[in-house]
């Protein structure tokens, strides 16, 4: 069993994390307990360039962090109850785009980035316009606190998980309610808190082609049929504790998943089964996330340090983010992500190339093959 190598992010205490949008090169988003927002480069060289910016914007902890797909905005949220967009040009603060009554626990962008789900203690979800301070959309039906949102791929869906252990399946078209899933998590993973925020966050995440939703929150992970909200064969037997964070691969073909104990499995989507990778962290992992750009994931815990598991998919295996023959469902999927996007991703790729860095199995030429896209 491999422990997890770690990197400081933040001070000690709650902390989340994720990839920053493809465009944007090998980096991530952190937040934390020391009320900053970072991005880090995970290219640079630690001892001689740290590749950390700073977002000194909030007064306390913040809690939630999302990228947007077009790799434009950086939106920020936690304790204050206001969520901020920073601009991803510039590094400055843009605005203040959403307000809660309570905390902020979860952010969300659509895929075509118009749209800014906001997930918090006050059992309303708010859609906010990226572009437009004057729309907003309430989404009411939880009863309590809403611990994590997440949109299905092809932007038609969102679903979000709440304390009254619900998933609720909303149309964004019409910002409806359409289904709703009762008991889907253990009672403890849905109330219970350590100073004073959720030890279990319940995470949900789509895989690649949309077809699928997983649910942590049990010592299975649920997965949920599209359109027919109907419960699939669960990834059962690895964990010995609730599962908090879920996390498909950029080619779906593998699940990542992290109890809370700090046990994070690696399992085959089709078989259901794990494939012998097994880690564990001495401290709760808060967040995990699988590089975009390479064979690793990258996770966060509340001892406020990051670290990179390497070679997470053994190589007699299809990687990843590699391409997958035959998956028309993933390829249309992906298929609109924005040219510009496409283009700016191969200029990344090149530039690494050109500075002596390897070029991954997931570099922009070869999402252009994939049609993949990060965040």
């Amino acid at each position: 069993m491999k422990s997890l190598t770690t990197k400081f992010a933040h001070v000690e205490g709650y902390a989340s994390m994720v990839f920053a949008p493809v465009s944007r090169g090998h980096k991530i988003i952190t937040c934390g307990n020391d009320n900053l927002v970072k991005l880090h480069d995970l290219d640079k060289a630690i001892d001689d360039d740290p590749g950390i910016d700073e977002f000194d914007h909030f007064k306390k902890p913040v809690y939630a962090v999302a990228g947007s797909p077009d790799g434009q905005w950086i939106a920020a949220g936690g304790e204050e109850t206001t969520v901020a967009l920073f601009n991803l040009d510039t590094l400055d603060f843009d605005k203040v785009v959403a307000r809660s009554e309570l905390p902020i626990n979860d952010l969300c962008f659509t895929p075509n980035s118009e749209y800014l789900i906001v997930a918090s203690d006050d059992a309303t979800i708010r859609v906010v316009k990226v572009e437009d301070d004057t729309f907003a959309k309430n989404l009411e039906g939880h009863e309590g606190a809403i611990k994590s949102v997440a949109v299905d791929p092809k932007g038609k869906y969102l679903a979000s998980a709440g304390v009254d252990r619900t998933v609720r399946i909303w149309e964004l078209e019409t910002f409806t309610e359409v289904k709703v899933l009762t008991q889907m998590f253990d009672k403890k993973a849905a109330l219970h808190c350590k100073n004073d925020r959720p030890e279990n966050r319940c995470k949900l995440a789509w895989n690649p082609s949309g077809t699928e939703l997983a649910i942590s929150g049990t010592r299975d992970v649920k997965i949920i049929a599209r359109d027919t909200w109907k419960e699939e064969e669960s990834f059962v037997g690895g964990h010995e504790q609730n599962t908090s964070h879920v996390q498909f691969s950029g080619n779906g073909l593998y699940l990542f998943s992290v109890d809370t104990e700090g046990v994070c499995l690696v399992w085959d989507a089709a078989s259901r089964e794990t494939i012998g990778k097994r880690y564990q962290n001495d401290r709760k992992v808060i967040a995990a996330e699988w590089n975009p750009w390479q064979n690793s994931v990258v996770m966060i815990s509340d001892e406020g340090k990051y670290g990179v598991l390497h070679d997470v998919v053994d190589k007699d295996r299809t990687g990843p983010n590699e391409n997958v023959e035959g998956d028309d469902a993933l390829s249309e999927t992906f298929s609109d992500l924005d040219e510009e996007a496409l283009d700016e991703m191969d200029k990344v790729a090149d530039e690494r190339v050109k500075e002596g860095g390897r070029k991954s199995d997931a570099g922009g030429k070869e999402r252009r093959g994939l049609g993949g896209v990060g965040g």
